[in-house]
C-alpha cells in the first residue's frame, strides 16, 4: 500500500471517530432540549419511579402488584442508592444515556450498510429519526431496551461474519438484556433464528452456537414460569392469550356487533368487524407516513435509478421488519389500540431500506436546491419531534404539585384527584382509574387538590361554595387546570 492509499484507508477511521462523538453529544442535546419543552414527566415514567421507589423500600411485593416486569425500576432503585441524585433525575439520566447509546448504535448499523459512503448521512439519519426525538422527553423502559435491541442486530450481523463463540455470547447477552427492560424484545430471535437456518455457508454447528443459550435457558425460564403462581408466570400467560386466534376471533366478533349497533346502519350490521379490521389495520400505515415520510421522499427519487436489491443485511432487516409488523397487528387487533411506542422498532428495521434509498441518490446529479430541501424536511421533521409546543400547557401540574409539597401536610387531609399531580406533590403516582379518585362533593378532607378541564371549573366551583373556599387557582393556557380548595370554618 502506498503513502495515498494509506492516507485515504485512515481517514474513514478518524472520521467515523469525530462522527460518534458527535452524535452522542447531538443526542444528549436533543434530549435536553426536549426535556426543557415538555416540563413534565410522562405517566409511565411517574409509575416507573413509584415503583422503584417500593423495591427500594423493600416494598417487593407492592412493586409486583402495580407493575408484574419491575427490572427497569429495580435497575433505577439500585441507581438511586449508589448516586447521590434522587430519583427524578435517574429516570432522566437513564433516559438520556439510553438514547445516546441507541442513537450511536443507529449510526453504526446504518453506515454498514453503505461504507463507502461518508459516515455522516448515517449521523443526519439518526438525530433527525423523528420517532426516536418524540419520546427523549420520556423516562421510558423502552429507551434501554431499543438500545439493547440494536446492539443485538450489530452482535448478529457480526457474528455472521466471524461465526466465533464470543459474538454469539454477546449476542445473547444483548437480547437478554432488551428483554429484561421489555420482554417483546426478545422476539428478535424468530426471524433471527429463521434466517440463521436458511442462510447459505452456515454449518449447525454454528447455528447452534449462536442460539444454544437462549433456547436452553427459554425453555427452562418458561418452566419455571409455569409452575409459578406469582405475576410473572401470569404475565407469560397474558402473552401466550394476546396472541391466541380464538380469543382474538372471539373478541373481533363482540367488538364487531357493538360496533354495528352503535354506528352502522342496517343494510351494514354484518360487517361491523369487517370495518373493525380493516379501520385498526389503516392506523398503522398512517402512523409510518407520519414519523418516516421525509426520510421516504429521497428513497422514492432514488427508485428512477433502478429498483433496490433486498439482499445482503437488508434481509436482516426485512425479516425483523415482518415480526414487528406481524406483532403490532396482533396487538392491534387485540387491545384495540395503539401507541406510536410500539411502532418504534418496526420503523428502526425500514430505517435501513430508506437510508439506503437516499444513499443512492447522492450517486446521480440532483440539483442543489433538490438536495438542500430533502434534508430542509429530514431535519424539519427531526427537529419537530424534539420540541413539544403543548409541552408547557401541563405546567400547571407540575406547579400545582409543588405547591402542595411546600405548603399542605403530607396525610390524607389533602385529597387530590390526579395521579400527576399526585407525584408532584412528593406522594406515589396512581393510574386515573384507581380508587382515590372521587367526585370532590363526596371528598371530606380540609383541603383539595383537583385537576379539571377548563369547562367545568365554574360547576366545580360552585359545588364546593358552601363548604370550601378556593385558595390556589394554577393555569398554565392549556385545557386543564388545578384548583385548590381548604374547607371552610365551621
Amino acid at each position: 500500500m502506498n503513502m495515498d492509499e494509506s492516507a485515504v484507508a485512515q481517514r474513514p477511521a478518524r472520521s467515523h471517530g469525530s462522527a460518534l462523538i458527535v452524535t452522542l453529544l447531538g443526542s444528549v442535546m436533543l434530549s435536553l432540549v426536549a426535556i426543557h419543552y415538555s416540563p413534565i414527566l410522562d405517566r409511565d415514567g411517574m409509575l416507573y419511579i413509584h415503583v422503584a421507589e417500593l423495591i427500594g423500600d423493600g416494598r417487593l411485593d407492592q412493586a409486583l402488584a402495580l407493575f408484574d416486569w419491575p427490572f427497569y425500576s429495580a435497575f433505577m432503585a439500585v441507581l438511586e442508592a449508589v448516586l447521590p441524585v434522587s430519583m427524578l433525575h435517574v429516570a432522566y439520566g437513564v433516559s438520556v444515556v439510553s438514547a445516546a447509546l441507541a442513537s450511536w448504535m443507529l449510526v453504526l448499523l446504518l453506515h454498514r450498510l453503505t461504507p463507502e459512503k461518508s459516515i455522516w448521512w448515517a449521523v443526519l439519519t439518526a438525530l433527525s429519526f423523528a420517532a426516536f426525538n418524540e419520546y427523549r422527553p420520556d423516562a421510558l423502559r423502552d429507551w434501554p431496551a431499543w438500545f439493547f435491541m440494536l446492539l443485538s442486530i450489530w452482535l448478529y450481523l457480526r457474528y455472521s461474519r466471524s461465526r466465533a463463540w464470543s459474538w454469539a455470547i454477546c449476542f445473547f447477552l444483548a437480547v437478554f438484556m432488551g428483554a429484561l427492560f421489555r420482554l417483546e424484545t426478545g422476539i428478535i430471535l424468530v426471524p433471527l433464528f429463521l434466517l440463521s437456518l436458511f442462510e447459505r455457508g452456515y454449518r449447525w454447528r454454528e447455528r447452534l452456537r449462536l442460539f444454544v443459550v437462549p433456547i436452553v435457558i427459554g425453555v427452562l425460564g418458561v418452566g419455571v414460569l409455569l409452575g409459578d403462581s406469582g405475576g410473572l408466570s401470569q404475565r407469560l400467560w397474558g402473552y401466550l392469550n394476546t396472541i391466541n386466534p380464538a380469543l382474538i376471533h372471539e373478541g373481533f366478533l363482540r367488538s364487531g356487533e357493538a360496533l354495528a349497533d352503535a354506528v352502522l346502519n342496517q343494510y351494514s350490521k354484518d360487517y361491523g368487524a369487517q370495518v373493525l379490521l380493516f379501520g385498526l389495520l389503516i392506523l398503522i400505515p398512517i402512523k409510518l407516513l407520519h414519523y418516516l415520510l421525509a426520510m421516504m421522499l429521497p428513497a422514492i427519487l432514488a427508485r428512477r435509478y433502478g429498483p433496490l436489491r433486498f439482499d445482503g443485511e437488508l434481509r436482516v432487516y426485512g425479516a425483523l421488519a415482518l415480526t414487528w409488523l406481524a406483532v403490532v397487528v396482533v396487538f392491534l387487533w387485540r387491545h384495540y389500540y395503539l401507541s406510536t411506542r410500539y411502532l418504534v422498532p418496526l420503523m428502526v428495521c425500514l430505517l435501513p431500506f430508506l437510508y439506503v434509498g437516499m444513499t443512492r441518490l447522492t450517486e446521480h446529479q440532483v440539483r442543489g436546491w433538490v438536495w438542500g430541501l430533502l434534508i430542509f424536511l429530514i431535519l424539519l421533521q427531526g427537529l419537530s419531534g424534539a420540541i413539544s409546543t403543548r409541552g408547557p400547557e401541563k405546567l400547571a401540574i407540575r406547579q400545582a404539585g409543588e405547591w402542595a409539597r411546600k405548603n399542605l401536610p403530607g396525610d390524607e387531609r389533602v385529597y387530590i384527584n390526579n395521579g400527576q399531580v399526585n407525584f408532584y406533590s412528593g406522594r406515589p403516582y396512581f393510574r386515573g382509574h384507581s380508587d382515590k379518585i372521587r367526585p370532590p362533593e363526596q371528598v371530606d378532607s380540609r383541603w383539595q387538590v383537583l385537576l379539571t378541564d377548563r369547562d367545568e371549573e365554574a360547576a366545580i366551583k360552585s359545588k364546593l361554595e358552601q363548604r370550601y373556599r378556593l385558595i390556589q387557582r394554577f393555569d398554565s393556557e392549556g385545557s386543564d387546570l388545578v384548583l385548590v380548595f381548604e374547607k371552610r370554618a365551621q
